[in-house]
C-alpha cells in the first residue's frame, strides 16, 4: 500500500491504448500501486424521435466494446459526450438518471449501458462546471 498524500507518476510507457475508433478511445493505465481504464467517448446526437437508430445502435455497440476490452475487476473512469439531456430538475448530478416528461428514443439503451457496467454518475455539464453557453 502506498502513503497518504504519495505521489504517483504515470509515464508514456505505462499508458497503453486498448481500443480505439472515431467515437470512442480507451487506455489503460498501469504503473507500480495503480491500474485502471480511462474512456473517451462521444456519442451522437439523435436527429428526431423518428431518426434516432443510429444514436440507439451505438449505446448497444458501446456497451459490448466495453464489456470485452476492460477487465471486470479494474476500474474504469468513464468520460463521454452522451448527447442525453438529464434535467437539472431531475437529478442531483450525481448517482442515478432521472428523466421528467418524455424519455429521449436512446434512454433504455444507456439505462442498459448504467446497469450492465454497474456504474457510478457523476454528471457534469456547463452548469455544474459554472460556464455559460
Amino acid at each position: 500500500m502506498f502513503k497518504k498524500w504519495e505521489k504517483i507518476y504515470l509515464t508514456r510507457d505505462c499508458v497503453t491504448a486498448v481500443y480505439s475508433d472515431p467515437r470512442t478511445l480507451i487506455v489503460r493505465c498501469r504503473a507500480t500501486k495503480v491500474d485502471f481504464y480511462i474512456i473517451s467517448a462521444h456519442a451522437p446526437y439523435v436527429i428526431s424521435p423518428t431518426n434516432c437508430s443510429k444514436a440507439c445502435e451505438w449505446w448497444v455497440i458501446f456497451l459490448n466494446i466495453v464489456s470485452n476490452t476492460c477487465i471486470s475487476s479494474i476500474p474504469v473512469l468513464i468520460g463521454i459526450d452522451a448527447n442525453y439531456v438529464v434535467h437539472a430538475d431531475a437529478s442531483s448530478g450525481v448517482g442515478d438518471v432521472y428523466r421528467l416528461g418524455e424519455l429521449s428514443p436512446q434512454h433504455q439503451s444507456v439505462c442498459e449501458l448504467l446497469n450492465n457496467l454497474n456504474v457510478s454518475i457523476l454528471i457534469l455539464s456547463s452548469v455544474t462546471l459554472g460556464m455559460s453557453s
